[in-house]
């Protein structure tokens, strides 16, 4: 007895080799793959095949009830083998099936009934096809579903009612397709939807409450997509029902303002991608429902001329056209630890812009200011001082673009700018020193001073340029605010 049992254990492995066929390859767990010229599903498969793969096979169509012969599979997949055609009754009699994927083919259609009685269904992945058409009636009784990835297809339109029977999901992938807008309710019976990724189609705008109900979703991205304008009145709040969301995409879309009220309570946001747009500036209030948001993407923002202070721990200002910045906009931001002004159109800083002071801590690690038109004369010659004193933190290498002595000298090696007295001064750098003319030396001062009217001029604004009216006090209360419940980085 004994002796038999060793036997029948020793040879197991070898049966399972000898049932699997060729051009396949077979674990003794039940796990099949086939590869190669093969046009049909191989047979005989091992009787015990729970997971079947066909990659890069030359499968082109599943018959009727294809897989009835394998009564214990669960899982399915073809891939990458041109399959074009799927029989109505495909699935009829695989109802145990709990995951299917036939991404990365050449299916322009699919039969409505094709996962009809699959209620065990949990993933359906139909990405990298040509499918122009989704029938409302597709996704009918797949209750358990939790994955359905439909992107890079060419879908242009969707029912309003197509995922009513989704109440399960948590993940939809409906990115790259041609969808140029979406019905109002169609994600409401997705309640616990996580995931939302609705990418690179060529929706123009957001209907009011399109999000309403998505109370459990984390991820939302909407980039690259042709976006100019959000529902602005007070009763089409775009996010306001998005309390766990983690991460939100609106990054190239061209869009030209953002309102006032955009989003509610959003305490678990940690990033916000809002770059390569064509905003001019953004809501001071924008961020106040964001607590803990760390990570703000605003960067390769052309048109972005005026901004909200005291917010963000990484905060990337790069490649705008700035051309100042207030003298506390970073003042008591403590937990900042990267500050990206590079490519901007910045002539001057205040002398203590960078001074981040909360109790007697600062997590400041790096600064970029390259690429700026620089004043190297004595009206910044605090700026000049603070550079110099901190090279560590300098990631690049701003260069002088005043006075004409100057130019493309680094800033870094500008020793001393001495206030002048009389019409023309010294300027020692580490390659020597030059003479520099100056016009109006009693005018200079070597600290600034912001005024109400100069943070409204900002961005040097053209005429038809809205201008801030919110005096400095008030701008200054509200910043303060904002960061009291804005940036608990420090645990990044």
């Amino acid at each position: 007895m004994a002796l038999g049992l060793v036997l029948a254990l020793w040879l197991a492995p070898q049966l399972v080799r000898a049932e699997c066929p060729a051009g396949c390859t077979c674990n003794k767990n039940g796990a099949v793959m086939c590869t190669g010229s093969i046009a049909d599903i191989p047979s005989p498969m091992p009787v015990h095949t729970y997971h079947l793969i066909l990659h890069a096979t030359h499968v082109r169509a599943l018959g009727k009830d294809e897989l009835a012969r394998l009564p214990l599979i669960t899982r399915f997949a073809v891939t990458h083998s041109g399959l074009d055609a799927l029989h109505p009754q495909a699935f009829g009699q695989s109802q145990q099936l709990r995951s299917i994927k036939l991404s990365e083919n050449n299916l322009s259609s699919l039969p409505s009934p094709v996962f009809m009685g699959l209620s065990l269904l949990e993933e359906l992945h139909l990405d990298g096809n040509q499918i122009t058409s989704i029938d409302r009636m597709l996704f009918e009784g797949l209750v358990n579903l939790t994955e359905l990835d439909v992107s890079r297809n060419s879908v242009t339109y969707l029912d309003a009612d197509v995922f009513r029977s989704l109440g399960s999901l948590r993940f939809l992938n409906l990115g790259r397709n041609l969808l140029a807008r979406l019905p109002p309710a169609l994600f409401h019976p997705l309640a616990r939807l996580q995931h939302l990724m609705i990418y690179s189609n060529r929706l123009q705008t957001l209907e009011a409450g399109a999000f309403d109900g998505l109370a459990e979703l984390r991820e939302l991205k909407l980039h690259s997509n042709r976006i100019q304008s959000l529902p602005r009145n007070v009763p089409e709040r775009t996010f306001y029902h998005l309390p766990d969301i983690t991460k939100l995409t609106l990054f190239k879309n061209p869009l030209l303002f953002l309102p006032d009220q955009l989003v509610g309570h959003m305490p678990k946001l940690k990033e916000l991608y809002l770059y390569g747009t064509k905003l001019t500036t953004v809501p001071w209030n924008l961020f106040a429902n964001m607590t803990g948001l760390e990570s703000l993407n605003l960067h390769l923002n052309s048109e972005l001329r005026d901004l909200p202070r005291d917010l963000f721990c990484f905060l990337l200002l790069n490649n705008n056209r700035l051309r100042a910045l207030p003298e506390h906009i970073f003042y008591n931001l403590s937990n900042l630890q990267s500050i990206q002004l590079h490519e901007n159109r910045l002539r001057s800083l205040p002398a203590n812009i960078f001074t981040l002071k909360m109790n007697n801590r600062s997590a400041l690690q790096n600064v970029t200011l390259g690429g700026n038109p620089w004043d190297c004369t004595c009206s910044t010659a605090g700026m000049l001082d603070w550079i110099r004193d901190h090279e560590n933190h300098i990631l690049d290498d701003p260069t002088c673009q005043e006075p004409f002595e100057l130019q493309n000298i680094s800033v870094a090696s500008v020793r001393h700018v001495p206030c002048p007295t009389s019409p023309a001064v010294r300027v020692t750098t580490s390659q020597g020193s030059v003479a520099t003319p100056v016009h109006n030396p009693t005018s200079v001062t070597s600290s600034p001073h912001w005024t109400t009217s100069t943070l409204a001029a900002i961005s040097n604004h053209s005429p038809d340029t809205p201008t801030a009216h919110t005096s400095s006090s008030a701008f200054s209360d509200h910043l303060r605010m904002l960061y009291a419940c804005c940036c608990p980085c420090g645990k990044t």
